[in-house]
Formats: structure tokens, C-alpha cells, sequence
């Protein structure tokens, strides 16, 4: 919801519930959020959801639509017609034109001074399946030198500034030295992705000399000398929690272009995410 014009006082009255005037629902009680309560086919969506969002889209109000039905999307499209709003309409979904990579979103604000943001977005949208799957190790997955991989493969992104796609952040890592004489192989300096933006991005460095530095030591002196059990455990790790995110719809949608922002809802945009779970059981599966 926006108020970006100054016309919507807290006290604009949206729904009247009574002939009484205090039985008004206004747009501070709109602000303190609506909870629908009722048993199967009682009305929630089809009576109370309706009137609601059939008010808000009056109101001119912008907003985040997530679907869990199957026909929900739908639904919305019929509310965005009643209410003259179809050209708001934002329907994200596998077969939608829709694209939103929250990476790169992210990393226009943040810059390589705020690295760690992005690392522990990465981490939370990655870790969402295996927090329901946890294991005897799972609580020491995330071991600090996981971390230090990803912060200084996404700075090295951002000064290279490359877009933060998932796909090129998991060539980078796969393309990383794996001992101290790949570092000097020619072959491997013309094969890999990771050298050419080291090579790219050296010119670009402007005032993150120092960030440079440790990004440089970190991938061509302190990575090749790891153990090699402990790097390849590292790899290893990182391509098997990432790779459902660089394939398939999900890598499309969350992983290319961008399209699509959470910005638009303050320009008065109904963002609708037409992934249902009872459609996607899964990440990146569907029902049969």
C-alpha cells in the first residue's frame, strides 16, 4: 500500500460495515492488517477476501498477491477487471513474461560495501528446502570459509560489475583453481571464467583497492592451498544446494533478468505470485 501523493489520510474510509458511524473499516485499520478466519466454503474468499480487495483496488492501492490455489491468479484478474485495474496486473508465474533476479536487485543497492548482504540473502533463499531436511551436519554447513566463498565471488561480480546472476556466480566458483599450479596454467587462464573477470574487473576498481586485494589472495593464493578435501567439500556443498536455482522455471524466473520489482507495488502495481503450492510441491517440480 503507497501514499506517496498524501492522499489517503488514516482515517479514509474504505468499507462500512453497519449504518453506525463508527462501524467503518479506514485505512489505519487497513495498516494494522485483516485475518480472515472460517471453515471450508464459509465465505473467507468469496464474501469477506472479495469485499476487501475489491475496496483496496477502488482505493487505488498497490500490492503483494501470494497464490496457494490453483485458480487464485484467475481470480485476481477478475478483480483487477471489475475494479478498471488491468493494465496494474503484474501476474508472475512459470508461464508469465515476468522475470525477477533478486540478486542483481539487491546488489544495485548494496555495492560492494554491503557484500554481506548479499551473501546472506543467497544463504537464506538457498537454505529454504534444507532447513525442512536438517541433518546431523546440517548446523555446520554454512562453516565460515563457505561464506568467505560466496562474499568474495559476489564482490568480485560487483566489481567486475557483472549482473549477480546465479548461473554466472556458479561458473565463477566451478571455474576457480583447484591448486597452486592451475593458478600459472596458461590453459587455465584462458578456460576460465573466474580469470577473466579477475582480469576484468582490475581495471575497475577505483577505490576498493583493498577489497581487490583480499579478493585476488583469497581465489588465486588462499583457495588453491586449501586442503584439498576441505575445498572440494566447499565446491561440492555450494553446487549441490544451488544447482535447482540455476535450473529449469526457477532459474529463469529468479536467476536472468530482471522485470519485475518489488518497487513496483509503490507505483500502484498488483504483483501477483502464481506459484500455488498445489501446483509446485516443490522447487522447480510440479505435479504430474
Amino acid at each position: 500500500m503507497i501514499n506517496n501523493a498524501g492522499t489517503w489520510p488514516l482515517d479514509l474510509r474504505l468499507v462500512q460495515f453497519s449504518r453506525y458511524p463508527e462501524d467503518f473499516w479506514t485505512v489505519a485499520d487497513a495498516c494494522q492488517g485483516v485475518l480472515i478466519l472460517g471453515e471450508n466454503g464459509s465465505g473467507k474468499t468469496s464474501a469477506s477476501g472479495r469485499l476487501f480487495a475489491r475496496k483496496y483496488l477502488q482505493a487505488g492501492f498497490g500490492g503483494l498477491v501470494l497464490c496457494f490455489k490453483t485458480d487464485e491468479a484467475d481470480l485476481w484478474r477478475q478483480y483487477l477487471k471489475g475494479a478498471g485495474r488491468e493494465a496494474d496486473g503484474r501476474f508472475f508465474g512459470a508461464s508469465e513474461e515476468f522475470r525477477f533476479n533478486f540478486m542483481d536487485y539487491e546488489a544495485r543497492s548494496s555495492g560492494v560495501d554491503f557484500v554481506e548482504n548479499l551473501v546472506t540473502l543467497l544463504i537464506d533463499v538457498a537454505s529454504i528446502q534444507r532447513r525442512t531436511e536438517a541433518t546431523g551436519s546440517e548446523a555446520h554447513f554454512w562453516l565460515p570459509q563457505k561464506k568467505k566463498l560466496l562474499r568474495n565471488a559476489i564482490s568480485l561480480l560487483v566489481l567486475a560489475q557483472e549482473s549477480i546472476q546465479l548461473r554466472t556466480l556458479y561458473q565463477l566458483i566451478v571455474s576457480s583453481p583447484r591448486d597452486p599450479q592451475q593458478v600459472s596454467s596458461r590453459d587455465w587462464q584462458s578456460q576460465s571464467y573466474l580469470y577473466g573477470l579477475l582480469q576484468r574487473a582490475e581495471s575497475k576498481i577505483g577505490q576498493h583497492r583493498e577489497e581487490w586485494d583480499l579478493i585476488t589472495n583469497y581465489f588465486l593464493v588462499e583457495l588453491p592451498n586449501l586442503a584439498s578435501k576441505t575445498r572440494e567439500t566447499i565446491f561440492a556443498d555450494f553446487t549441490g544446494m544451488f544447482d535447482p536455482l540455476t535450473r529449469g522455471k526457477v532459474g529463469e524466473l529468479l536467476g536472468t533478468t530482471t522485470n519485475l520489482t518489488p518497487d513496483d507495488i509503490f507505483d500502484g502495481k498488483i504483483i501477483v505470485i502464481d506459484l500455488p503450492v498445489a501446483r509446485y510441491r516443490r522447487l522447480g517440480s510440479t505435479w504430474p
